[in-house]
């Protein structure tokens, strides 16, 4: 694949996808485990969902999923993937190849993760409007999470490909300033992944929060 062929906010992880068959790991996020704190079951929107780890983690403990993806280079590794995956999960995760800019659903949900989505879109406009877009996806006292790179890091050489939007640092919490809000870090990550096994860190916020009205 051509690294001139990517877009910012389109798929900016799609070489990476095409180069392996998990590019993220088997296990859930850390603040999808955490959820299991504030809501056992519901109806749960995945927006950028990947490779759809955390969708088939909820959908095992009995959520009903749906999961929005654009690059169709992570969903083929997820339905690789699916071959090891029960029946019954698989029956609860509904998956749409879609732009999450665009995606439009009538339903509310008791859940929306945005889970290393936002600092895929194009500016901190585009995440300020997609974050307005979550909340009304949300049903009212459902739960929203949202883990996203911040500025305090740079990204890192091994993946200079990538064209993120960093936020800056405490943007995240001010957008949920009418909501509870549950839980929040600013953290650093150390990682690596199969395509390199290169060590590399990232700043990031993760966000637990409840929507009040």
């Amino acid at each position: 694949m051509n690294l001139a062929n990517l877009t910012k906010g389109k798929g900016q992880y799609d070489l990476e996808y095409a180069n392996c068959k998990c590019f993220w790991g088997k296990n859930p996020g850390k603040y999808v485990k955490h959820v299991l704190k504030y809501l056992t079951n519901g109806k749960v929107l995945d927006l950028g969902a990947g490779e759809c780890k955390n969708a088939i983690y909820l959908a095992q403990l009995g959520f009903n999923v749906t999961a929005v993806e654009i690059s169709k280079y992570a969903l083929n590794n997820f339905y690789l993937l699916s071959s090891d995956v029960n029946e019954d999960t698989l029956e609860r995760i509904s998956v749409f190849n879609e732009d999450v800019l665009e995606f439009q659903s009538e339903n509310e949900y008791d859940l929306v993760i945005a889970y290393g989505l936002l600092h895929c879109l194009g500016s901190v406009k585009e995440i300020d409007i997609m974050i307005e877009k979550i909340k009304k996806l949300t049903k009212v006292s459902g739960i929203i999470v949202i883990v996203s790179f911040t500025d305090d890091l740079q990204i890192p050489e091994i993946q200079s490909y990538l064209e993120p939007t960093l936020l800056p640092k405490g943007h995240l919490i001010s957008q949920f300033k009418e909501y509870e809000i549950l839980e929040y870090e600013e953290d650093i990550i150390t990682e690596s992944h199969p395509t390199s096994n290169i060590v590399h860190q990232h700043s990031l916020a993760r966000i637990i929060t409840r929507k009040t009205y």
